[in-house]
């Protein structure tokens, strides 16, 4: 995929704005009760999904270093990301995004539930 300029300042922007480690820290610590329940509820749909797609995926290997670290980073990652761009006004976006993620892995669970895989 070729990217435009435009496109790379773009994000350069969006990182420094958003993602950036003030950003972030920022986001936390000013964060309301009903966005940490909005959270919540994100960081369920995404588990939800995530068990779906590594239930089709080769394991780890059982010696793979530090493998629920990374989970576990990955995972701090997706809330502070999700909160600083809901907080950026960014969470009709998301909440389209993850329902459309959501119906999907319905749709999947559905499937292996009927013998349809």
């Amino acid at each position: 995929m070729i990217y435009q300029v435009s496109d790379l300042i773009l994000w350069h922007l969006v990182k420094r704005k958003y993602l950036s480690l003030t950003a972030l820290d920022e986001a936390l610590r000013d964060a309301t009760s009903a966005e940490l329940s909005q959270l919540q509820r994100d960081f369920g749909l995404l588990a939800g999904i995530a068990r779906q797609v590594f239930s089709v995926m080769p394991k780890f290997p059982a010696d793979f270093p530090h493998k629920y670290g990374l989970l576990t980073f990955a995972g701090r990652l997706v809330v502070m990301f999700d909160l600083a761009f809901r907080r950026a006004s960014y969470g009709p976006n998301i909440d389209y995004f993850l329902s459309m993620a959501s119906s999907i892995e319905e749709e999947a669970s559905e499937r292996v539930m009927s013998g349809k895989t």
